[in-house]
């Protein structure tokens, strides 16, 4: 789903990893859920695509919710994803 994000915004996996300061790999394994990313990674993604707070929360739902491969992979991050999603609020705001 990032990847859709991504290409919406009209924005290369190079030119996103520029902009973010990760590997243009990260990016690409993070796109295609072969990596979950860190809150900091993430968040830089999200702000450097200009996703809304809305648009993000309802991303990362998404992940938790659904398919089975995903569900199990992103579990973990969901149980915690209210205290994620307020440190993500945080971090972007300091990104700024």
């Amino acid at each position: 789903m990032l990847q859709e994000y991504r290409k919406r915004a009209n924005i290369t996996q190079e030119k996103l990893s520029e902009l973010t300061g990760l590997d243009r790999k990260t990016i690409f394994r993070i796109e295609n859920d072969l990596t979950i990313p860190r809150v900091d990674s993430y968040a830089k993604i999200v702000t450097s695509l200009d996703m809304t707070d809305k648009e993000i929360y309802t991303h990362l739902k998404n992940l938790a919710l659904t398919d089975k491969t995903k569900k199990d992979k992103w579990f973990s991050s969901f149980i915690f994803f209210d205290f994620l999603f307020f440190n993500y609020i945080i971090y972007a705001s300091l990104l700024q």
